[in-house]
């Protein structure tokens, strides 16, 4: 069943809308070339036809599942509007496909086209907070927050010194089920709190996203 959801930060920097669809031919659409996943999947149903198949078991013998050829027909579909476009971004884990762009039509497309088949749909709760979340990439928007800024890090050498120095900080709070140790992220209250932040961490700190709230953007 399809799940609405609102965009609150933009995907990969850069996308204010996100479909995830479920299709057994996901795995074609890996390796973002776009003209490479054209000519396999239209292989694949060309194959299908001249056999006279109306479906066929698909994937590995620990993970195969059937695929019919109106599902192949459905995704041949979306590789021919994604190959008419020029900024998009897909993702693929197993059978789920996740297509991100700025352009709603495509999403209004992807969304035609996989009707039952659909995981979730995301986008802006309107033209105000797209247009916002366009214009400055590391904004996070929120309902209310206790702390301003998201500090998100690299993998420390050493967490426990981290953990130790951060809980000293009044205002930055670090959350319990990251390690830091391959990675992670916290939360500063202000700016202050963030320049001691950067000086214990360095380079260590990957990006740092502002909170704000609908009311402030």
């Amino acid at each position: 069943m399809k799940q609405l959801k609102k965009t609150k930060k933009l995907f990969y920097d850069k996308y204010v809308y996100k479909a995830v669809v479920i299709t057994p031919l996901a795995s074609m659409f890996r390796g973002a070339n776009i003209d490479n996943t054209l000519a396999e999947i239209d292989h694949f149903l060309r194959s299908m036809e001249y056999q006279g198949e109306t479906s066929k078991v698909v994937g590995s013998r620990w993970h195969s599942r059937k695929v019919t050829i109106q599902e192949v027909r459905r995704d041949l579909a979306l590789v021919h509007l994604l190959s008419s476009e020029s900024d998009y971004f897909v993702r693929v884990e197993g059978d789920i496909l996740s297509v991100y762009s700025s352009d709603e039509s495509i999403i209004d497309t992807v969304t035609e086209l996989y009707q039952g088949h659909l995981r979730e749909v995301w986008r802006p709760e309107n033209d105000k907070v797209k247009a916002f979340l366009l214009s400055t990439p590391k904004q996070i928007i929120r309902s209310e927050y206790s702390h301003k800024y998201k500090v998100t890090v690299n993998g420390l050498n050493d967490p426990s010194t981290f953990k130790q120095w951060a809980e000293k900080i009044p205002k930055l709070k670090i959350m319990p089920r990251n390690d830091y140790l391959i990675g992670g992220y916290f939360y500063v209250a202000d700016q202050k709190t963030l320049s001691l932040c950067r000086i214990f961490l360095g380079d260590k700190i990957r990006r740092v996203d502002e909170l704000r709230t609908f009311e402030e953007i």
